[in-house]
Formats: C-alpha cells, structure tokens, sequence
C-alpha cells in the first residue's frame, strides 16, 4: 500500500509540474521550478490552516479507530450499555492523539517540516552556478520524490517532544518573521520599481503626444490611489486603535505614537524620493516606490497594534462591525471575539504573503532580492546581465534557460522560502507564545500572554523597511564612486 501511495504521489506531482508548464506556450526551467516549490508551500499552508480551523478536533473523533478515546458513532446506545455491563468498551482507541493533530501547536509542526524540507534543499545546492552542474537536474526535477520528502518532514514533525520544541520554534519564528517581512518589502520595492519603469518606457516609446499622457496619467493615478488609501487606512487606525473608538484616549497613547511617527517617516521618505539630489543619482526613484512602502509600514503598524495586550485599544474585527448609531462599540460584544479564528489581519498577511512569493517564483526578483540584501558591490543582479540562447519550444513544455548561467540563487531561494514558513507559521498563531497555551486557557486571552514581543517586532519591521528604502533611494548619491545600474 506504501509503495501505491509513493507511485500515486510521483505521479501526481510529476503531471502538476507538466500542468504548470503546460498553460503556457512556452515555460523556462527556471520558472517551473520556483513554481512547484511555491506549490508545495502552497499546499504545506493550506494543511496548517486547516489543522488550525476551529471544530477538527471534533470532526476526526468522528472517524472510527483514529482518536484515542473517541466512540465509533456507529455502536448504538443500546449496543454500548450491553458491553458496558459485561465489561467490555465501544471506546477505540485509535493509535493517534487528536489533539496534536490541530490547533497552533500542529501549524507549528507542520511548518517545522517544511522548512527541514527548504534547508535540507539550501544545504545540497550551494555553489550551484549553472544547469550543467548534475545538482541542477535535483533542483528542477524529480517533484515526486521531493513531495514525499516533505510528507515525510512534516509527519516525522509530530513525533518531537512539546518541550522544548514549541519554545524554541517560537524563538526561531519570531526571527524568521522579522527576516521575511524584510525580504517581502524588498519584493514589493522590486514590483513598484519594475512598474514604473514599464510604465515610463512606454511613455518614452509612445509615438504621439496622446499616448504619453495617458502613461503619465495611468501612473500618477496608480500612486495618487495608493497614497489615498493610506490615508483613508491612516484615519481609520487612528479611530478605532487610538481609543477614540472606545473613549479610552487616555490608555492609548503608545498606538497614537505608532501611527503618527509612522505617518511622518512616510512622509518624510515621499518627500526624499522626488529631491533633486536623489533623481540625479537615482533617476528610478518616485512617489510610486514611496506609495507602496508608505502602504506597507502602515499595514505593518495595523498589524502590530492588532496584537497589543491593550484590549482596549484593540477592538476585534467583530466589535467594529457591531457599531452602534452613535458610532460606538455594542457593549453586548465580546472585545475579544474572532481571536480563536482568522482574523482580518491574518488574512491580508497571508494574502500579502502567497502575492509576494508569487511574484518571486514568476520573475527574477529573487536574484534582485539577493543582490540588494547583499548590496554593496554595486553590482546588478546577476541574472539581468546573461545572455541567453532562445532554446524556447514553439509547441510548448519546458527549455533549459540555465546553460550559461542560473537564473537565480538556488540556495537562497530555498531559504528564502523557508523564512517565509515561519511568517506562515507565526501569521497562523496570531504570534503568539504557545507554550504558554495554558496559562492562556485561564486568562482565556491569548493577547495578554502573547505580551509585547510581537508588538514590537513588528513595529521594529516598519522601521528597519523605512531605513532600508530610504537607503535604496540616498545610496548612489552617497557612493558615488559605484555603480549601481542606474
């Protein structure tokens, strides 16, 4: 039976890499493979988030001979009250404790395995330069035995002790969110800079004055509605989260801090981008890359403030639905209602999330993203300076872009991904401490044991990725004797 599983699972993986390619007239082996890893990321998600959906518990007692302690609903009452009397039990017990099947501390063991799998991976493609190398044939290939070596990571994953392996993953989730929320931000620099500068190629390109004005008119519209957004989304955190909304302004005074000092670094990086100093050097700054990362630090203090242990200063999604006429909270509703599910914040994080990894296995922006995380060689990405040979197949399937040199860094990719397994992880937990998970229970609020780690480090986040874009835009002005590209 293992071995039809195994054969099933090659297959199955092996036609979801023919399947991906297939939608397209013609797929690089680089792209196809940055898209099956996002897949098996993909699905190792989705499995946590159900493992954390409220009632699963009660669902796989339902199966028979799986829970320990759980009753085959298929023995009537009757039939249970006969074997009780001559001492023998309806209950099966199943070889498998359901409760470690679900909840936080199963997203913790399913990310665990995912990222052994990404490491395992980071560790055998070091120093891989090009497809000639007999390591390229693993990283592009062979997806059935790779789905069973994630299987196989994550299942191993629930036979590690609680203590001190939810301590610890806790620790290493905080420091990898941080990581991550960084690479993301340099990713979503990457696509404002690509952008504009497609945008203002075409401008440049266009053959009459009508149609460079409508190039300008679709940027300035893209960053005026990004901007507009912020502000609308400024307003709203400045209601809601700095206690106006719960008439305790006088509690709330470090959310209010949050938001307008964030709201002056935004406008202070808006301001530098479009300096002539800086447009001299750095022709491909603009308001748009200032847009997009003002959007970002604001989201980033959203979500920092939605893990305050301040519960007064932190609504829940539920109450700010349960408005009343007078534009205040319900006082019927619960402050802390929607803490056990998804909350808003999760969702747009995710969401933000599966965007950006999106982004890096379509383009090369993960060989961008390594560049400038290792900036100071001046140095374009490697990748935008080989020359290829168009080996692309008319009739489709996939063609070996890598002879010359990789597209992107192997390793790094897989490291990457693997950061990105603790952001999952710890956007799942709502980052919160589970090894603590009892005395939680007591409180019955998790946000006050969760404390102020989380706060602050995602708070610390915003204002690293202010001082890193501000530092993209200022650094060809200050080294001038390199060259970075422009």
């Amino acid at each position: 039976m293992c071995l039809g599983l195994g054969s099933l699972a090659c297959c199955v993986t092996g036609q979801a890499a023919s399947c991906l390619c297939a939608a397209c007239p013609s797929c690089k082996n680089s792209t196809s493979a940055r898209l099956m890893y996002a897949l098996f990321m993909l699905l190792g998600s989705i499995l946590a988030m159900i493992m954390c959906t409220n009632g699963l518990e009660d669902t796989l007692r339902k199966v028979p001979m799986l829970c320990k302690g759980s009753r085959d609903d298929g023995i009537s009452d009757f039939t249970a009250a006969i074997d009780s009397s001559i001492g023998t039990s309806t209950t099966s017990e199943g070889a498998i404790d359901c409760t470690r099947l679900v909840g936080f501390e199963a997203a913790y063991r399913v990310c665990f395995g995912m990222c052994c799998f990404f490491w395992l991976f980071m560790i055998l493609m070091l120093g891989t330069r090009t497809s000639k190398d007999p390591r390229s044939g693993i990283q592009n290939g062979f997806w059935g035995i790779k789905f069973l070596i994630l299987a196989g990571f994550i299942t191993a994953a629930f036979f590690v002790p609680s203590e001190p392996f939810d301590q610890v993953m806790y620790v290493f989730g905080l420091i990898g969110g941080l990581a991550f929320i960084l690479i993301q931000l340099v990713l979503f620099i990457d696509f404002a800079y690509r952008i504009n500068a497609w945008a203002v190629q075409n401008m440049e390109d266009a053959d009459d004055e009508r149609d460079q004005k409508c190039w300008f008119a679709g940027l300035i519209f893209a960053t005026f509605s990004i901007f507009v957004m912020t502000s609308v989304a400024i307003g709203y955190l400045f209601y809601f989260y700095g206690g106006n909304f719960t008439d305790t302004t006088n509690s709330c005074s470090l959310h209010k801090f949050f938001i307008s000092f964030n709201m002056i670094l935004c406008f202070i990086i808006s301001v530098v981008s479009i300096l002539p100093k800086v447009q001299e050097h750095n022709p491909a700054s603009g308001l748009l890359q200032s847009a997009v990362v003002s959007a970002y630090v604001m989201f980033l203090t959203w979500s920092s403030m939605s893990n305050s242990p301040e519960i007064e200063c932190n609504p829940s999604i539920a109450s700010i639905l349960n408005i009343t006429e007078n534009g205040k909270p319900d006082p019927n509703s619960d402050p802390t209602q929607g803490i056990s599910g998804f909350n808003a914040q999760s969702i747009v994080g995710l969401i933000l999330f599966f965007l950006a990894v999106l982004w890096s296995s379509l383009t090369n922006s993960s060989a961008a993203t390594y560049e400038r995380l290792n900036e100071g060689s001046g140095k374009p990405a490697e990748a935008d300076t080989v020359v290829m040979t168009d080996q692309s197949d008319p009739e489709g399937g996939t063609w070996d872009d890598e002879e010359d040199a990789t597209q992107y860094n192997y390793s790094y990719l897989h490291f990457m991904f693997s950061l990105g397994t603790l952001y999952i992880m710890m956007t799942l937990t709502y980052w919160f401490n589970i090894s603590q998970a009892a005395e939680a229970s007591k409180d019955n609020n998790p946000l006050i044991i969760a404390g102020w780690a989380p706060v602050w480090v995602k708070m610390s986040s915003a204002w690293i990725c202010i001082a890193l874009y501000t530092w993209t835009m200022i650094a060809p002005a200050v080294l001038q004797d390199r060259d970075f590209g422009f």
